[in-house]
């Protein structure tokens, strides 16, 4: 199946794709920025198989798959990242 656009996984890729970019614009924090980024290169292979109906099965199911784990990973750096700069700065006297 995956020989042509998956119309309701790219409804739900832009879904969230919507959502993750409201949250980046209110969030004070970096991490949300990237797990965008990820996000867009995911639903930009979508649009590549409309664009291109030839687009090879493997390689669509591929590069949709692909950008969760670095997504993912950039969510828990960066939220590890962020408990720690709090920790650093509830620790200063102040």
């Amino acid at each position: 199946q995956w020989g042509r656009t998956q119309w309701p996984v790219m409804v739900v890729d832009v879904g969230v794709l919507t959502a993750m970019y409201i949250l980046t614009l209110k969030s004070r924090v970096n991490w949300p920025i990237w797990m965008t980024a990820f996000q867009l290169v995911s639903v930009a292979t979508h649009f590549a198989t409309l664009v291109s109906p030839s687009f090879t099965p493997l390689l669509y199911q591929g590069m949709e798959a692909m950008w969760a784990i670095p997504g993912l990973l950039s969510m828990v750096v960066g939220i590890s990242l962020d408990r720690g700069q709090l920790e650093r700065r509830r620790g200063m006297p102040g």
